[in-house]
């Protein structure tokens, strides 16, 4: 039997629950003080995931540099357009927005709620890989929102904020809020992924770590890292590349320096991780990369209900990483199939050039040619370029 959708348009005032629940659960965080620069309390907050380098990605971390790499983050994907000017934003507010104040009414014009909680929650049914949606939900979602809501919280309390993660969760509330826009474009009627992202998965995860115990523990034994990508703007065309929200978890094995690595992002990799010194740490892993994303109700008119699924071909790929005190340095990493086939990232501060800090980025990729980047100094947004494309490659 198919499951109808809901036309766009034929909003229900019934009920806010998503609403309620989530002033509900943002309630629960702990009581925030007052800190400021100037009053000498800046040592009040222990800080677990910001590092004070000039050097690498934490080099450029701030807000822009998260609205950027989380708020596009999607446009990694092979199924969506780089070019700002194809983002349909004012229709995916729209829609959005009107998924999360009716979370009960969207879910059921998508699917049966069994289905929501085995695909989004936890897989009671069976596991179904085009269906795994709970993965990220519980690794990037509430473990890496969480972390970022805590390094950002960091950032905020040292550049003297008054309510440090008040702000903290207001920028990133926007950033995964713009996230969802850019996903969802022009798409109008139920969409289930912004109500778990959003309402479910991300609030726990700054519930989780506004905790100190919570944010020790993924600093030492469960070592979780923030590594963005450098977005670069194409001129040319007015394409945002190289966005990306990647995070790593790291399970050391006590003093030894080897230990277990995981990167994931629009990619899982897995392997291993090796301390070369007190500073700095490479990484090898190998995994699997998702490329291409399609709407499985995009054939059938009467369905207007959006069920986002990878398919193949996706790209069996190998990573190298080197990070000097968390922050990356340099990742490179190689496709066997499907493009992108090569990716390398040079991080501000990784060669010397004084009072310069520059960094690149190369891709290759059989659909785009070749796209190249350069970011000067402490900016979060460089210029790039992109040519030799050819479409007839691509995977829409």
């Amino acid at each position: 039997m198919k499951v109808m959708g809901r036309r766009h348009g034929s909003y229900s005032q019934s009920t806010r629950p998503s609403v309620i629940a989530l002033a509900a659960l943002l309630s629960l965080l702990p009581i925030e003080r007052a800190h400021s620069a100037e009053s000498g309390d800046q040592e009040a907050m222990h800080f677990y995931f910001l590092k004070d380098v000039t050097y690498g990605s934490q080099s450029t971390f701030g807000p822009f540099q998260v609205i950027l790499n989380s708020g596009f983050d999607i446009l990694r994907s092979g199924s969506y357009p780089n070019s700002l000017t194809k983002i349909d934003f004012a229709t995916g507010f729209v829609n959005v927005w009107d998924n999360m104040l009716n979370p009960i009414d969207n879910i059921r014009a998508t699917q049966p709620w069994s289905d929501f909680v085995a695909h989004e929650i936890f897989p009671y049914k069976a596991f179904d890989p085009d269906h795994g949606h709970f993965v990220p939900n519980y690794f990037l979602h509430t473990i890496g929102e969480g972390m970022l809501f805590r390094q950002l919280t960091e950032y905020y309390h040292r550049e003297g904020s008054n309510y440090p993660r008040t702000t903290a969760l207001l920028t990133l509330f926007s950033a995964q809020l713009l996230n969802e826009i850019v996903e969802n474009s022009g798409h109008r009627g139920p969409n289930v992924d912004p109500i778990a992202d959003l309402l479910i998965f991300n609030p726990l995860g700054y519930l989780l770590f506004a905790f100190e115990g919570s944010a020790h523990f993924f600093s030492t034994y469960f070592q979780v890292t923030y590594w963005p990508g450098q977005a670069t703007l194409s001129p040319t065309n007015l394409g945002l590349y190289n966005t990306g929200e990647n995070f790593t978890f790291r399970i050391p094995f006590g003093s030894l320096p080897v230990g277990l690595f995981t990167y994931m992002g629009s990619e899982g990799l897995a392997g291993l991780s090796y301390k070369l010194n007190a500073r700095d740490r490479i990484q090898f892993g190998w995994g699997y990369r998702v490329v291409w994303l399609e709407d499985e109700n995009a054939e059938n008119p009467d369905i207007d209900a959006r069920m986002m699924r990878p398919v193949k071909p996706g790209n069996w790929l190998i990573g190298f990483f080197w990070d000097r005190n968390d922050s990356l340095m340099l990742s490179a990493m190689a496709g066997l199939k499907a493009e992108p086939t090569l990716r390398i990232n040079l991080y501000p501060g990784i060669l010397d050039l004084g009072e310069w800090k520059l960094g690149a980025f190369v891709w290759t990729s059989r659909s785009e040619g070749i796209i190249a980047g350069f970011s000067f100094g402490n900016s979060p947004l460089g210029i790039g370029f992109q040519g030799g494309n050819d479409p007839s490659y691509e995977k829409l």
